[in-house]
C-alpha cells in the first residue's frame, strides 16, 4: 500500500496541453485555473462573449500546431479552421483544457452559474464557424446581449465523467435546462443534411420542448449554402449564411435583410417535412429504446419500444408542420410535381405559406414557368 503523502496530485496527473505556452498571457490565464464550481450541470450554459473567446483560442492553436483527424475516412489529414466540428473540439481543446480539473469547459470560464436564456439542439458534426455563425444570427434577430447565455452540450457537460447520462431522461441535463424558467425554448442548429433529426438525442430535444413542456419554444436555425439559390431573376447567387425560423413562423434570412434575396434552406425545409423520429439513431441502443419508450409512453420495463405508435405520428406531424411550408415552396420553385403531390396527398397544410419576400408556392411555380 502507498503512502499517501506520495500520491499525485489532478495536475501532475494531467498536466495542461504544451501548447497553451504559445497563447498570449491573458488567453493562457483563462485556462490555468477552474473559474467556477458548478454541480448543477444544468446551469452550466455559455455566453455569446465566451464562445468568441473559444473561437479566438481555436484559431490561433490551428494556425500554429498541426492536429489531425483521429477518426473516419480523413483520418490522420489536418485539422483546419473550416472543417473543425464539436468532435474535434472536445477531443483537442475540451479534454485536455478541462482534465487537470476534471470539470467542465464552462466551469473554466465562468465565475459562476450561468442558466441557459436558449437550449442549443445540434449535431457534433456540424462545422462550428457555421454553428457560431447562426447562434449570432439568432442572437441578433432577438436582440439579446453578447451575455445570453446558450446551453450546449459540449460544453457544459464534464466530459471526463459523463454518468448523469445514464439516468431516468427526465434528470438529464438536457430535459432539466429546457426546462428551468430561464430558458425560453430549443434552437435547433440544422446542417445541409438535417443531421440532428437522425439523432435521437435531438428527437429527444424537441419532444421535451414541445410535448412534456407546452410553454416553451422550438426554433430552427439554417443556413444556406454556397451557389444554391439566385436573386435579380437568377443572375445573381444569394450569398451564404443564416436562416431562423421563428417560433411565431416568422422566418428571418440575413441575405434577404440585406437586399441580396434567399430564402429557408431547400435540402432542410424538405427533409425536415419528412422526418420519421422512430428512424433516428444514438450511439448506444438503449439510448434509443429509453427515449422512444418514453415518447411512445410505454412502461419502462418493455425490452423494445414498438416500431409504429400514434404518438410517434403526433411528434412527427408536429416537426413536420414545422417545414412543410417551406417544403412546399421548395418543390413549387423547382417543379417537383412528385414530392409536392407526396406532401399533399397527406395534408394541404402549408399551401399558404409565404417566404420572407412574401411570395406563395403558386406564385414561384408560375414564375419558373411550372403550370402542372
Amino acid at each position: 500500500m502507498g503512502c499517501t503523502s506520495c500520491k499525485e496530485s489532478p495536475s501532475e496527473r494531467a498536466p495542461l496541453p504544451d501548447w497553451i505556452v504559445e497563447l498570449p498571457n491573458d488567453m493562457r490565464a483563462e485556462y490555468h485555473h477552474r473559474g467556477a464550481s458548478i454541480p448543477d450541470t444544468a446551469h452550466r450554459a455559455v455566453t455569446m462573449e465566451q464562445i468568441g473567446s473559444l473561437v479566438a483560442l481555436l484559431q490561433l492553436v490551428l494556425e500554429r500546431r498541426e492536429m489531425v483527424e483521429l477518426y473516419g475516412q480523413r483520418r490522420g489529414e489536418r485539422i483546419e479552421w473550416p472543417v473543425l466540428n464539436m468532435y474535434h473540439i472536445c477531443d483537442w481543446f475540451v479534454k485536455p483544457l478541462t482534465a487537470r480539473e476534471q470539470c467542465s469547459w464552462v466551469e473554466l470560464v465562468a465565475t459562476g452559474p450561468q442558466l441557459p436564456a436558449w437550449f442549443v439542439s445540434h449535431a457534433w458534426s456540424t462545422q462550428f464557424h457555421q454553428t457560431v455563425e447562426m447562434l449570432s444570427w439568432h442572437q441578433e434577430v432577438h436582440q439579446l446581449p453578447p451575455t445570453s447565455p446558450y446551453w450546449l452540450c459540449t460544453l457544459a457537460n464534464n466530459q471526463h465523467n459523463l454518468q448523469e447520462l445514464g439516468g431516468s431522461l427526465q434528470q438529464t441535463p438536457f430535459w432539466r435546462a429546457i426546462g428551468l424558467t430561464s430558458c425560453h425554448g430549443v434552437v435547433q442548429v440544422m446542417d445541409e443534411a438535417c443531421t440532428p433529426h437522425s439523432r435521437i438525442w435531438c428527437i429527444l430535444e424537441i419532444y421535451v420542448a414541445l410535448f412534456e413542456l407546452k410553454n416553451k419554444r422550438f426554433e430552427v436555425l439554417a443556413r444556406i449554402q454556397e451557389e444554391t439559390q439566385t436573386y435579380r431573376f437568377g443572375e445573381k447567387y444569394v450569398p451564404a449564411g443564416p436562416a431562423l425560423r421563428a417560433a411565431d413562423g416568422v422566418e428571418h434570412i440575413r441575405s434577404r435583410q440585406e437586399g441580396k434575396g434567399g430564402f429557408f434552406p431547400q435540402d432542410v425545409a424538405e427533409q425536415g417535412a419528412c422526418v420519421e423520429v422512430q428512424e433516428a439513431q444514438a450511439s448506444r441502443p438503449e439510448d434509443k429504446r429509453s427515449i422512444l419508450l418514453a415518447i411512445a409512453q410505454a412502461p419502462k420495463s418493455e425490452s423494445q419500444p414498438p416500431t409504429e405508435h400514434p404518438r410517434y405520428a403526433e411528434v412527427n406531424g408536429k416537426v413536420q408542420s414545422l417545414f412543410r411550408g417551406a417544403a412546399i415552396y421548395s418543390y413549387a420553385l423547382n417543379g417537383n410535381l412528385e414530392g409536392l403531390c407526396g406532401l399533399l396527398e397527406h395534408s394541404s397544410e402549408g399551401v399558404g405559406y409565404r417566404s420572407s419576400d412574401g411570395s406563395t408556392p403558386v406564385y414561384v411555380a408560375a414564375q419558373h414557368g411550372h403550370t402542372e
